[in-house]
């Protein structure tokens, strides 16, 4: 039941980032290393609907969230093979420029058997964008790749 919430959820982070993000010039993609990364940031409200809809409590532990909750999401590939990346370690760190930042490790999420990395960030809705920074490791190279990109609510850059 979980894996078929995960997939639904996934389905539903990944159309909604897929809009803005497949492609090599899109805002929502990176190079890094060897690493072709994906990501999407979408409202806890619209994850937490499908959680429910489907008969889990929750994800990534969470049963109850804070206004301007959001989910951050990412893909890992193989720049070279452009095979998904399983059994990399993922953190990130959330900054508001200005303010207090949020550091989580990411949660293994199989979706479509592709792994994905994600995990909860409060990011109220505001004028400020936000700083992402990730740390990846992959299983084969413990040394961690640094990927840092800002986001805006409505709009990626």
């Amino acid at each position: 039941m979980i894996a078929h919430l995960f997939r639904i959820v996934g389905m539903l982070i990944l159309a909604i980032a897929s809009a803005f993000s497949w492609g090599a010039d899109s805002a929502l993609h990176k190079t890094a290393n060897g690493i072709e990364l994906y990501y999407g940031v979408v409202p806890a409200e619209a994850v937490q609907a499908h959680v429910k809809q489907h008969g889990a409590e929750s994800m990534h532990g969470k049963t109850r969230l804070a206004r301007g909750t959001h989910h951050l999401v990412v893909t890992l590939y193989d720049a070279k093979t452009s095979e998904p990346i399983p059994g990399a370690a993922v953190s990130a760190t959330v900054t508001q420029l200005g303010l207090s930042q949020e550091t989580k490790t990411l949660d293994v999420m199989k979706i479509n058997n592709t792994i994905s990395y994600g995990n909860y960030f409060n990011m109220p809705p505001n004028d400020s964008p936000y700083r992402i920074t990730l740390a990846i490791r992959r299983p084969t190279d413990h040394t961690p790749v640094p990927v840092e990109f800002e986001y805006r609510h409505g709009v990626s850059r």
